[in-house]
């Protein structure tokens, strides 16, 4: 892994510019710590919370993706016999404890592969909140729209969530990236 590096999202302009076409994105809204281990550019692990009241996840920020996932409970519950259930697995996100979840119906299941592995799972919606809980350093993002993931093979065994950071027309149809949503929340300008 490359060097450990304590990035706010402040310090993330110039890359949030390349990821959004050049445009230029001050926020000023508000300062967010986020600490971020970097991994060659091309992906961050941090971590992000979801839910009302907050369930924090590992996660990673993905430069090569724009859909945000989050393993679930019902995920955890379907992992094979096989695999031995150990302390690398988290028992994931459970929407169910959540006022403010909004999951999906699942009657149009979405499946990715990736170059490590699958997901299965359909987009709801739930608080997604950034930076230190114990601070007032975070946004809130009332409403983020990620994928619940029901099934998975070789993708969440060492992390509970997937970041996208990649271009909005690479996203599923209908769903934005994290930072866009951000924008459309007025959050980012």
């Amino acid at each position: 892994m490359a060097g450990v590096s304590a990035l706010r999202i402040a310090d993330l302009e110039s890359e949030l510019m390349q990821i959004f076409q050049g445009a230029k994105i001050p926020l000023t809204k508000q300062i967010v710590d986020l600490p971020l281990l970097n991994n060659a550019n091309v992906f961050y692990i941090g971590e992000i919370s979801l839910g009302s009241p907050p369930q924090t996840l590992r996660t990673i920020f993905d430069t090569g993706s724009s859909n945000s996932w989050a393993f679930t409970r019902a995920a955890y519950a379907a992992l094979p016999e096989s695999i031995e259930k150990t302390e690398r697995f988290s028992q994931g996100y459970d929407p169910m404890a959540s006022s403010q979840s909004n999951p999906p119906s699942y009657e149009h299941s979405v499946k990715i592969n990736f170059g490590s592995g699958s997901l299965a799972g359909d987009f709801g919606t739930d608080m997604c909140t950034l930076g230190d809980l114990g601070s007032d350093k975070t946004i809130e993002l009332a409403g983020f729209k990620f994928g619940f993931v029901v099934q998975e093979n070789h993708i969440f065994s060492n992390f509970d969530a997937l970041v996208g950071l990649a271009y909005p027309k690479m996203a599923h149809k209908g769903v934005k990236p994290l930072f866009d949503q951000l924008i459309d929340s007025k959050q980012l300008e």
